[in-house]
C-alpha cells in the first residue's frame, strides 16, 4: 500500500531505553525528565489525518476501595480487603482497646487481607522507619524497641489463635480478645504499643504502620494437569495446590471465581468455571507474564466487582469481554493473528466506515497514574507518556490521565499508558453485517478484508462487538482497525511509529465487475403446449453488495456481433433464461454487467455454450376416445416458428404470427406461443393487447377469434417480461383458412416492445371412422 515507515534511530532493547534515559518516564525522585519513545520530528512524515480514537477496546476502569493501602481505618464492619502481589498496606482496624495498669497498652486487630493465607509478611514500618520484631514479637529496633510488639497470621483455612504476646507488663494480658479468637481466612495482626512511666514511648502518636507483605494465593490452570495444555498439580478448588498470584490476569481470573473463606464466596464475582472462559484468562496471562506486568492490588468488598474485574486486566493489558454469555477478556499486549478472511460472499450489506472523527478524540500524551512503591504505595502519577511525532501532527497535545490502579511497576505503566495512546490512533472502526456462517466470531478476533473495490481492502481489523439477529440470520459487527507494528513500540523495543493502514483509493465511479466462476451459461429449452424452443439459461449471484442492477447481453459466438441485451434484472436475481432470436445448433456467449446508479462494470463473459434444437410433439395416429388425426386425405397440421424479434408500433397493431391451413370442417386446435417484453419505464402504466384473428386463405371474411390483455399497474412493475401461451378451439366449415397474432399497447411512448421467439400451429382432429 505505499507507506512510508517514519523512525528516528535504531532500534533500542526496552531495558536499554529505561536505563539510559532515551525515551524513559520521569517522576519525582524516580527516573529522569526525558519523555518515553521521544522521537525526533525532523525526520517524520505526518500520517493520514483521518484518525478515530476508539472507545471499545479503551474504557478506564474506575473504582476506590473504602481506604487507600495506606490509610488506617478502624471499623468493627470493615470490608474485607484482599492483597494480590507485593505491596504495602496499613490494614483494616477491626478492634481497638487500652488495657494494663493506666491504660498503658493499646492493642490493636488488623485485617490484611482476606481469601487467605497470604504468602507472608516481608517487613514492617511505622512512621516510614523500619521496624524488626524478635522473640515474643516484641520490638528489637527502632525508637519503639521493647515498647512494640508484633502478632501476625498468614490466614490459613483454619488458622490458630490470634493470640495477646506474653511477657507484657504489669497484667497487660488483660487485653480484651479472647484466648480462643480465630480469625480463620484472614491474615491478620495484632499489635501491641506500650507507653512508658514517662510517657515518652511515642511522642508523635501512635505510628502510621506499613505491612509489605506478598498476597494470596489461588488457582493458576496453566500449572494444571488436568487442564488442556496445563502442567503441574495446582488443582481448582484445592487451596493447598494453589500459587502465589502476582500476574494480573491470574488476579483477574481468581476475582472472577471469587475469593473463599471457609468454603464460602466472601468476595470477588464468584462464577463456577463453567461460566468463564478460562483459555482466553491462561491467553491473556501467557502475554502478560512475557511482558513482565505484575499486580500489587488492595481491593475490599465495598467495591463493584466488575469495576475490580477491570482494573485486575488493564494492570495486565487485557479488557473484559463475553463469550458465549462466559466472562472472557482479550489482551491487547501482542500482535493478534488474523482468523478469518472476509469478502463481500461474507456479507449481508454494507460496511459502515468512520474515517474522519474530531483530532480531539485521539490522544497523543497520557499521564499515567500507577501504584508506586517509591511513592509510598499510592497512585503517583509519572511524567507523561507523549509522542512527540503525534503532538507536532495534531498541532499541540492532546492528553489524558489514566490511572492503572494495580499496575506496580513504572516500566508496565508506561507501556499500558503508550497502548492507550496507540489503540486511540488506529484510523478507522465501523459496522458490517455478515451472513450466519460468520457467527463463531467474538470480541478480540481478528480478520482480513479481501474485496476489490471496498475501501477496507487488505486491512486487518480486531472485532470490538458482536451481536446475532435471528429474526435475519445476520452478524453484526463492530470493529477496529489493528496494526501490529503499534506493539513493538509500546514495549519499548523500537523508535519507529507503527504504519498505521491507509484506506485503498477508489474511482466512486468503479463498479465490481462479476468474480469468475459466479455466474455459468447453460443451453436450455422452454417446454409450452409439448413445444420445446431453445433458451440459454445464466444461473448464479449478484456478489458485489453495491449493485443496484445486472445486466444481461447475448450474441453469436466467434462471429463478431453486437451484443443483445436483454434487460435490467434487480441484484436479488439468481437465474435468468434468454429467448429470442436463438437458433437451433448455434454457438453463444453471454456477458453479465453490474449498474450501480449510471455507472457499469466490466462484463464478465461466460463461456460459450451450443443452443438445443426446436422441436414439435409427434403427431399420434390415435387419440384415446376415438379421435384421431387423417394422416391421408388432408394435410393434418400447419405451423410456423420465427426466431427473431419483431418490434411492436405502440397502439398500432403489429401482426406477429400467421398460419394458413386448408380443413375438411373438423375440429382445429389453434396454439401460440411467444416471449414478449413490452416496458413502458420509467413507472409508466400501460396495458398488452394480443388478439387471435381468421380470415379466409383470400383475405376476406376476417373474425376475431379470441382477445386477451394484461396491464401495468406502473408503480414498480413498468413493464411485462413473460411467455404467452394461447391455446384455443375453432370449427370452421371445410376450405382455407388463414389465423393470425397482432398485439398492440393503450400508449405510444413505449420504451421496448419486443415479441421473440414466436410459435404458432394449427392442428385438425376428425371422428375416427
Amino acid at each position: 500500500m505505499g507507506k512510508a515507515l517514519k523512525t528516528a534511530g535504531v532500534i533500542i532493547g526496552a531495558a536499554a531505553l529505561i536505563a539510559t534515559g532515551v525515551g524513559a518516564l520521569a517522576m519525582p525522585g524516580l527516573a529522569g525528565s526525558t519523555t518515553l519513545f521521544g522521537i525526533s520530528t525532523g525526520t517524520l512524515n505526518t500520517i493520514s489525518s483521518g484518525l478515530i480514537a476508539v472507545g471499545g477496546m479503551l474504557d478506564k476502569p474506575k473504582s476506590q476501595g473504602s481506604a487507600t493501602p495506606d490509610e488506617w481505618t478502624s471499623n468493627p464492619d470493615q470490608p474485607i480487603p484482599f492483597l494480590f502481589g507485593r505491596m504495602g498496606v496499613a490494614g483494616k482496624i477491626v478492634q481497638r482497646d487500652e488495657f494494663g495498669p493506666d491504660n498503658m497498652y493499646q492493642g490493636i486487630v488488623g485485617i490484611l487481607s482476606g481469601a487467605g493465607p497470604i504468602k507472608g509478611v516481608l517487613s514492617f514500618k511505622g512512621d516510614d522507619q523500619a521496624v524488626t520484631f524478635g522473640t515474643n514479637g516484641i520490638a528489637v529496633s527502632s525508637q519503639w524497641q521493647g515498647e512494640m510488639w508484633m502478632v501476625r497470621r498468614s490466614g490459613a483455612q483454619p488458622d490458630t489463635v490470634l493470640s495477646v504476646p506474653s511477657g507484657l507488663k504489669s497484667g497487660g494480658a488483660s487485653f480484651e480478645w479472647s484466648s480462643s479468637a480465630k480469625l480463620s481466612g484472614k491474615a491478620c495482626y495484632l499489635q501491641i504499643l506500650g507507653e512508658n512511666s514517662k510517657g515518652t514511648a511515642y511522642p508523635a502518636g501512635i505510628p502510621d504502620p506499613v505491612h509489605e507483605a506478598e498476597g494470596i494465593y489461588g488457582y493458576d490452570p496453566r500449572y494444571d494437569s488436568t487442564y488442556a495444555g496445563g502442567d503441574g498439580p495446582c488443582r481448582l478448588g484445592v487451596r493447598s495446590t494453589y500459587r502465589y498470584i502476582e500476574d494480573p490476569i491470574i488476579a483477574a481470573l481468581n476475582w472472577a471465581l471469587g475469593m473463599v473463606e471457609n468454603g464460602q464466596v466472601v468476595g470477588g464475582v464468584g462464577a463456577s468455571a463453567d461460566g468463564i472462559d478460562i483459555p482466553a484468562f491462561v491467553e491473556a496471562a501467557n502475554i502478560s507474564e512475557a511482558n513482565g506486568w505484575k499486580v500489587a492490588a488492595w481491593p475490599d468488598t465495598s467495591e463493584d466487582v466488575s469495576s475490580v474485574l477491570d482494573q485486575f486486566l488493564q494492570a495486565g493489558g487485557a479488557v473484559r469481554a463475553r463469550h458465549a454469555g462466559k466472562i472472557s477478556c482479550v489482551s491487547r499486549g501482542a500482535p493478534r493473528a488474523s482468523v478469518v478472511t472476509v469478502t463481500g460472499r461474507d456479507m449481508a450489506g454494507s460496511i459502515e466506515l468512520n474515517t474522519a472523527p474530531s483530532l480531539f478524540d485521539q490522544l497523543n500524551t497520557i499521564t499515567p497514574r500507577f501504584m508506586s512503591e517509591a511513592g509510598g504505595w499510592k497512585l503517583t502519577p509519572a511524567d507523561p507518556v507523549s509522542f512527540a511525532a503525534y503532538v507536532t501532527e495534531d498541532g499541540g497535545k492532546h492528553s489524558d490521565q489514566i490511572d492503572y490502579r494495580f499496575c506496580p511497576l513504572l516500566k508496565q505503566a508506561a507501556e499500558l499508558a503508550a497502548y492507550d495512546i496507540l489503540d486511540a490512533r488506529e484510523p478507522f472502526s465501523g459496522s458490517v453485517p455478515l451472513k450466519p456462517h460468520m457467527r463463531l466470531l467474538k470480541r478480540g478476533d481478528c480478520f482480513v478484508i479481501d474485496e476489490p473495490g471496498v475501501l477496507l481492502d487488505g486491512v486487518k481489523c480486531i472485532v470490538l462487538s458482536r451481536s446475532y439477529d435471528p429474526k435475519t440470520a445476520q452478524v453484526r459487527i463492530g470493529f477496529r482497525s489493528e496494526t501490529d507494528s503499534k506493539h513493538a513500540l509500546a514495549l519499548g523495543k523500537t523508535t519507529t511509529l507503527p504504519d498505521f493502514p491507509v484506506l485503498t483509493p477508489t474511482d466512486p465511479r468503479y463498479v465490481s465487475p462479476p468474480n469468475a466462476g459466479v455466474w455459468a451459461l447453460s443451453a436450455s429449452t422452454l417446454t409450452e403446449s409439448g413445444t420445446q424452443v431453445p433458451i440459454l439459461l445464466v444461473e448464479g449471484l449478484v456478489d458485489n453488495l453495491t449493485a443496484d442492477a445486472v445486466i444481461f447481453s447475448y450474441r453469436p459466438y466467434g462471429v463478431g456481433a453486437e451484443w443483445t441485451p436483454v434487460g435490467q434484472d434487480d441484484p436479488n436475481t439468481v437465474k435468468r433464461e434468454i429467448g429470442g432470436a436463438i437458433t437451433p445448433g448455434t454457438q453463444y456467449e453471454v456477458s453479465v454487467v453490474y449498474r450501480r446508479g449510471n455507472n457499469f462494470s466490466a462484463p464478465l463473459i461466460l463461456d460459450p455454450v451450443t443452443a438445443g434444437d426446436l422441436t414439435t410433439p409427434p403427431t399420434p395416429d390415435s387419440v384415446d376416445g376415438g379421435v384421431h388425426v387423417i394422416k391421408n386425405t388432408v394435410v393434418p397440421s400447419a405451423s410456423s416458428y420465427v426466431a427473431a424479434n419483431i418490434a411492436g408500433n405502440g397502439t398500432t397493431r403489429v401482426r406477429v404470427a400467421e398460419v394458413v391451413y386448408t380443413t375438411s370442417g373438423s375440429k382445429l386446435v389453434v396454439r401460440y406461443n411467444a416471449l414478449v417484453d413490452w416496458r413502458h419505464e420509467p413507472s409508466g402504466s400501460f396495458t398488452l393487447y394480443t388478439e387471435v384473428r381468421r380470415q379466409t386463405a383470400s383475405g376476406t371474411g376476417d373474425i376475431q377469434i379470441l382477445q386477451e390483455s394484461m396491464a401495468a399497474p406502473g408503480d414498480t412493475a413498468d413493464g411485462i417480461t413473460a411467455k404467452w401461451p394461447i391455446d384455443l378451439e375453432d370449427t370452421p366449415s371445410a376450405g382455407s383458412y388463414r389465423y393470425y397474432v397482432e398485439m398492440w399497447s393503450t400508449v405510444d411512448n413505449m420504451t421496448a416492445q419486443n415479441t421473440r421467439s414466436r410459435f404458432m400451429s394449427v392442428t385438425e382432429q376428425r371422428t375416427n371412422t
